[in-house]
């Protein structure tokens, strides 16, 4: 059932995809897509072969959908990558003094200096591997809120490809609703970016609350 969900999955974002990308191809060769169609029209067989074109689509959709799918993986890892190097830093300043015995932080200290940014994003996926060891509950939880950035994922694609398209659009002719479609989607696309980042943000914070509040557990431990 899991790899069926994940093939309809990939077929629904590959649909989606193609049609911003048959929308940006109208914009760009108006007079060619017209023609097309107009062929078709005058040609009755076609419909015989309406279940060949069908396979075709489908199958189109389905690659177009697991290729934008790793494209999204890639871009949207990149941008969780910067967030976590910006919450190790702040992190580490507002811990340095609670968590000594955090081995992690320690480790952190003494390499701050010469640490790139692959480094320290690392020093975040050994907290959240450190959280997963300790409580697994609790690290499924906090997994959870990355899964529901898929669908976000997929609509920003979408969003930039019909930008594009509105923008060729009225440099070819102006058009009030185009614009105020295109201010539309720009408000969408903008607010589905924003709201990329604050969950991925609320992500590494949790994993950080997660991994003061069982480093302290142990201190305490130790202490008894």
């Amino acid at each position: 059932m899991k790899t069926t969900a994940i093939m309809i999955e990939f077929l629904i974002v590959g649909v989606l995809v193609l049609l911003a990308l048959f929308f940006l191809f109208v914009s760009l060769f108006p007079i060619e897509t017209q023609l097309f169609f107009v062929k078709i029209n005058e040609s009755q067989p076609w419909l015989a072969k309406a279940p060949f074109f069908l396979i075709i689509f489908v199958s189109f959709a389905y690659g177009f959908g697991v290729l934008f799918d790793y494209i999204g993986f890639i871009a949207f890892e990149w941008l969780n990558n910067m967030v976590k190097k910006k919450r190790i830093k702040k992190y580490y300043k507002l811990n340095e003094s609670i968590l000594k015995d955090s081995p992690i932080l320690k480790d952190y200290k003494g390499n701050n200096k010469s640490k790139n940014h692959e480094e320290e994003s690392s020093y975040h996926g050994e907290m959240r591997f450190f959280v997963l060891m300790e409580s697994p509950e609790l690290y499924s939880e906090i997994e959870l809120q990355l899964k529901r950035l898929k669908i976000i994922r997929v609509l920003f694609f979408v969003e930039l490809i019909l930008l594009s398209s509105i923008i060729v659009q009225l440099r070819q002719k102006f058009c009030a609703a185009l614009l105020l479609l295109l201010l539309l989607i720009s408000v969408i696309t903008i607010a589905n970016v924003i709201a990329i980042y604050q969950r991925f943000d609320r992500y590494c914070r949790s994993i950080e609350r997660s991994y003061k509040m069982l480093i302290l557990k142990q201190q305490s431990l130790l202490k008894t």
